[in-house]
């Protein structure tokens, strides 16, 4: 059983495709920075790192959680594989893996829970949700691929290249519901998404 696991909270992007803020977009009444670090941390996870760039001072002055560190991403303009490797790069030592999440991608803390909980109980080194035929995020990576993840290049490697070369090792928990594929990116995603909140 894992004792403790880190979540990674990307939250560095440009939102550029929503116009505004996506870290600040209400969902359930909280910005959404706010819902998701508590998700995580409600689900179990030990801590929860938020990794910035865009925008970082206006974002992080929402983020008051004992639990939580906030980590500066400088080239977050080179893409969402930077932030991939700040985040691990910042994991305590002591964590045995990590729940990667976008702030874009609302997540209860009962989805996250049952993620912990499934990974915990295998000797998986990958574990995602399952839906449609295809995975969905949270994804959690055992401390066993952090090394591969760190030594792919910043500006073009991709954490599915790790996913694929590890299939065999990886947990795919069935869901129903499409929401673990729910990714707020344009404008029309998070109307729609929230008539049904």
């Amino acid at each position: 059983m894992l004792t403790r696991m880190t979540g990674i909270l990307l939250a560095a992007g440009l939102s550029t495709r929503m116009g505004s803020l996506k870290a600040l977009l209400k969902w359930h009444g909280l910005p959404l920075i706010n819902y998701q670090i508590e998700s995580l941390l409600n689900a179990g996870l030990t801590n929860v790192i938020v990794v910035l760039g865009h925008e970082a001072p206006t974002i992080a002055r929402h983020i008051d959680y004992a639990q939580t560190t906030i980590v500066l991403n400088p080239s977050y303009t080179e893409g969402k594989f930077t932030s991939i490797q700040i985040g691990l790069e910042n994991t305590p030592t002591d964590s045995q893996a990590v729940a990667f999440l976008g702030v874009d991608q609302p997540r209860p803390s009962d989805t996250i829970r049952t993620l912990i909980t499934e990974h915990s109980a295998s000797d998986a080194l990958v574990t995602v949700p399952y839906q449609g035929g295809h995975r969905g995020h949270p994804i959690i990576i055992h401390r066993r691929l952090f090394n591969d993840i760190l030594s792919l290049p910043k500006t073009t490697g991709n954490l599915r290249d790790v996913l694929d070369d590890n299939e065999g090792k990886i947990l795919r928990v069935p869901f129903s519901s499409d929401h673990v594929h729910l990714d707020l990116n344009r404008p029309e995603d998070y109307n729609t998404a929230s008539l049904k909140v």
